[in-house]
This record gives C-alpha cells, structure tokens and sequence, in this order.
C-alpha cells in the first residue's frame, strides 16, 4: 500500500467537522441498488457483505473491485458530472475526511435525492457499527452476512495469549519518517482487544524520532506493512527490531478501517504465533 494511501487513511481519522446523517433507511423491497462508495474500506466492506455487484461508483484506492468501475472521488474533488451519470441510490464515505468529499455530496445528493451514508471510521467501536449499518442500508441478503461477519469479527477480537505476552509493543506502519498507531486509533484498539500493550502512549498517528524510539525501547515491534517496510524497519536502532523481536501485519486490510480488518487480524495473530513458537526471546516488562 502506498505512502499516500497511508496519509489518507490518517487525514480521515483527523477531521473533525460535523457529519452528515449516516445509517441511511433500507432500499426498497425490489428496488435496484446502485452504490458509490467514497472510501476503500467502505468498498471493502461492501464486498465482504455480498454487494460488490452494486457498486457502480469508487476511489482510485478501492483495491477490491474491478479497475473498470467508474472513479467518481479522486481524492481532491468528485467528478459530479460522472456521478450524475451513474445514477447512484447510495453513497456512502468516511465522514471524518478533513478536506473530503462531504460537501459535494451534501449538495448533489439533496439535489438528486439520493441516500446517503457516512460514519467514522477512527474506532474500533465505530468500524463495527459501521459493518452493521452499512448492512442495513444495502438489504436483506446483507443483513444475514453481517451477523456471520460481525460473529467473525467478535472473535478475531478475543485475547491472544502471545499479544498479552510479548509486553509493550510498538505498531510500525512507516519509517521514513517513523511513524506508529497510538491511542485513539482503531489499530491501537484492536491490540488492546488481543490483550497487548502499546509501548506509545500519546498521540493516535505519532511521527517519532530515532531518539524517542530508542527511549521508548518497545519489548516487541509489529510492522505493519509489507516486506520492504519490514526490511527497512530491521535497520532503525531499536533493540527489539536487532535481537528479532518482530513480527508483521502484512495484509493491507489492517490499514482499511472496515471489513477487511477482520481477515488482517487472524494473519495478524498467526504471523505473532509463528515467530514466537520460531525462537523470538521476549523481554519480560
């Protein structure tokens, strides 16, 4: 996943500005949807509930569907003429995008009458809430899948006994600069679900210094991302990451804030297994 990609994830879970309605009213019985979705781990939800077929509007960075389904949001403005042209019954985005699309969407939608569904997406509490809503929004047959999904989240959430027992431990998504998820971030609370401690203790999306780093003296480092992420962070000078105290989250889905966490947990937790059952001494705290 790109390093802008990265960014917008992070700008989303910033903004503060006031929402528009979320948890649109079910389609009609019969009616045809046609959604457009303004947020990839919206997208990916939609498909994890059986609707991909719907879509017919997307970002440049929904990696689970079709290149062919129209971009109707690139991330600076939507094209408002294709989104006309679409004939949405649905759109749905992340309503804490600081500088997102929530006012053309505002405008166009009370213009055309289409429904509309937002939510943010900075907790874990609220991607659940999301999953379940969005379900309702799209129909019956979604309706079933979520409470499959949501019994599968729930328990891709339960302690792990090797989060509880590596101690503090430091959630790497970027290194150049280092970057970590802190409190108040939904990856934060997903480790804190397992029963893990986070070794950063201020700040949701904290950009840290070598020296903080080394202060910090994390007794685990998880790096999440891929392999070139996890080669570059073997070279910061962080005793955990030197002595093999590390493991990797490296489905992409654990950087979208909706269904697709759910399958980057359980990889989560085996990639956590593997390493510690292939000799990685934890430093007990």
């Amino acid at each position: 996943m790109s390093v802008l990609l990265c960014m917008w994830i992070i700008t989303c879970a910033v903004g503060c500005e006031p929402a528009l309605p979320s948890s649109p009213a079910p389609p009609a019985a019969g009616a045809t949807q046609r959604v457009v979705s303004l947020s990839p781990a919206i997208t990916s939800t939609i498909v994890a509930l059986g609707a991909g077929d719907a879509l017919v509007g997307r970002t440049p960075w929904c990696r689970s569907v079709s290149s062919q389904i129209a971009v109707a949001w690139d991330g600076v403005s939507v094209d408002a003429e294709r989104m006309i042209a679409l004939r949405p019954t649905l759109i749905v985005f992340q309503d804490t995008m600081s500088g997102g699309p929530r006012d053309e969407v505002a405008r166009l939608s009370q213009a055309h009458r289409w429904r509309v569904g937002s939510w943010r997406l900075d907790r874990l509490s609220e991607v659940r809430d999301m999953i379940h809503a969005l379900a309702q929004s799209l129909g019956a047959s979604s309706v079933q899948t979520a409470v499959d999904l949501l019994q599968r989240f729930d328990e891709a959430c339960t302690p792990d006994a090797n989060a509880i027992a590596v101690g503090p431990t430091l959630l790497l998504f970027a290194t150049d600069p280092p970057m970590a998820f802190g409190p108040g971030s939904y990856v934060d609370d997903i480790w804190r679900a397992l029963g893990g401690r986070n070794a950063v203790t201020t700040g949701a999306y904290p950009e840290l210094t070598v020296e903080e780093m080394v202060r910090i003296d994390p007794a685990w480092v998880v790096v999440v991302g891929p392999d070139r992420l996890l080669d570059a962070a073997r070279r910061l000078p962080v005793a955990a990451l030197r002595e093999g105290r590390v493991s990797q989250a490296a489905d992409p889905g654990l950087l979208e804030p909706g269904a697709a966490v759910i399958p980057a947990i359980e990889a989560m937790r085996r990639d956590l297994a593997e390493r510690r059952a292939s000799g990685a001494t934890v430093v007990p705290r």
